[in-house]
């Protein structure tokens, strides 16, 4: 129950019932004045997340250590017992991300105007490394990682006067379409190289729900196909609900992995940490993702195993190529 102040008036604002005490026998809202402030929404958002009786710590408990549970028994229709997956999927995202950009150390700008041998060094760099084609590579100049784009010199003066140019024109619609992203990309890097990538990664961790949620459609669609035959059974809510879960469950896995490599970051067996939590992360998530799929699917082990890790390497293609769109398009976006 609220604190906020009930209306003189038992009129229901939502559908015009009489309402008799706090709550609306129709419809159920509570009846009182709905002048709030910024943190009185805030506050009636968390509420609702957590729904007054530490629902929202309970689903999370049962979606952490039972795979497949939460969603069985939200499928089933237990739906007071469990936060709603839309919901919770929106909030731990968020408070993922803003973890992550909090923990994450962004990758650091160099003063200009205050090292002037660093603009010299990129130039030279730059023009050492200099080549006639499409190539990307990274070098590390006074303790900062640079960014060396080249491109073919004829898209080197500018995307505007390659776009006019005969060899453009002569290409078909994909290969121009291609190019003239290329160019685009060139002239955002050489207007501003020296501080390039790190405006490209703190771009690109800006991203990161963004990048999950664009991958949400295919993990659905992927399970529809692995189950076609149980269709009748298994529709694309139940499916969604499977996929809202288990990348809840991945968000706060990811969270606890960068902790532990951002605790022990300085230590001399740093590396080997962290090549052992990537390989280890990835282990658990199939793992979870073969136990879940066999507790809510009713898959035996052997079809779990395999429609999982089918699931799970496409999955993570999907995710890879969902990540270099976003780390390509920063580019463009760099300056804009």
């Amino acid at each position: 129950m609220s604190n906020h102040r009930l209306r003189n008036d038992k009129t229901c604002l939502n559908c015009g019932n009489y309402v008799e005490n706090r709550y609306c026998s129709y419809c159920g809202q509570e009846n009182i004045e709905p002048h709030h402030s910024f943190f009185g929404f805030l506050f009636h958002f968390i509420s609702d997340l957590f729904h007054y009786e530490n629902t929202f710590f309970s689903t999370i408990r049962t979606v952490l250590f039972q795979p497949g549970v939460a969603v069985k028994k939200y499928m089933q229709g237990q739906r007071k017992r469990y936060t709603d997956p839309i919901k919770m999927y929106i909030f731990v995202s968020l408070i993922s991300l803003f973890y992550l950009l909090w923990l994450v150390h962004y990758a650091e700008y160099v003063n200009l105007k205050q090292h002037p041998a660093y603009v010299q060094a990129v130039d030279s760099a730059r023009a050492a490394m200099h080549a006639n084609v499409l190539d990307i590579d990274v070098i590390e100049i006074e303790g900062n990682e640079v960014l060396i784009f080249n491109v073919p010199d004829e898209m080197r003066e500018s995307a505007a006067a390659y776009e006019a140019s005969a060899s453009f024109q002569q290409k078909g619609p994909v290969g121009r379409a291609f190019n003239r992203k290329i160019a685009r990309m060139y002239d955002s890097y050489d207007n501003a190289p020296y501080n390039f990538l790190p405006a490209v990664i703190n771009k690109l961790l800006h991203s990161f729900s963004q990048i999950f949620f664009f991958s949400l459609p295919f993990f659905v669609v992927m399970l529809s196909l692995l189950f076609f035959k149980r269709r009748k059974v298994f529709r694309a809510p139940s499916h969604s609900v499977f996929t809202l879960y288990y990348y809840c469950f991945n968000f706060l896995w990811l969270v606890t992995l960068i902790t532990i490599s951002d605790l022990f970051e300085n230590t001399r067996f740093s590396e080997t940490l962290d090549y052992f939590l990537l390989w280890g992360g990835l282990s658990v998530s199939y793992i979870y993702l073969v136990t879940a799929m066999k507790n809510f699917y009713g898959a035996t082990m052997g079809k779990a195993l395999l429609k999982s890790f089918v699931l799970f390497c496409v999955n993570l293609i999907i995710i890879l190529l969902i990540v270099i769109f976003f780390f390509f398009n920063s580019f463009t976006a760099v300056n804009a």
